[in-house]
């Protein structure tokens, strides 16, 4: 379920990249302040928008955490909230990018099972094919001058 909703968003994003980003720096903004303040278990209750795995979320938690060591999140807040949402935006959109390279090869290898072939070598050896034969021609035809 997750990866289907974190694909409808990323294959989105043009249109929804705010959507995304907002939604992220909402989470963030939440998350930092639970860091700061310390409370109990928080992190256990505390629901993560759709769009993030659980690979993601514990990005998300090391670097609130790592910006709550610093202070990084008393002295500049709203650029640390943005310096995160940027980094987890574009981890998300990488994930994706692999997950669809993945899908591509495997699609590369069932077809290759299905014929027994590459798609690509079928075109490479149609192309030598059809120069072959074009050779053929000029060369039938440079003797048949030559006979003349």
């Amino acid at each position: 379920m997750q990866k289907e909703a974190l694909g409808f968003i990323v294959t989105h994003m043009k249109r929804g990249d705010n959507i995304l980003k907002s939604t992220l720096y909402d989470f963030i903004v939440e998350t930092l302040l639970k860091s700061r303040t310390g409370e109990r278990g928080w992190a256990a209750l505390q629901e993560p928008p759709r769009c993030v795995d659980a690979h993601t979320l514990e990005c998300i938690y090391i670097l609130c955490f790592e910006a709550v060591e610093k202070k990084e999140d008393i002295r500049h807040f709203r650029t640390t909230a943005a310096c995160i949402t940027d980094a987890i935006a574009t981890l998300i959109r990488e994930k994706e990018e692999v997950v669809h390279a993945e899908q591509w090869r495997k699609r590369q290898e069932e077809q290759r099972a299905k014929t027994g072939s590459n798609m690509f070598d079928e075109q490479a050896t149609e192309r030598a094919t059809k120069q072959q034969r074009k050779e053929e021609i000029a060369l039938a035809m440079q003797h048949g001058m030559e006979g003349r």
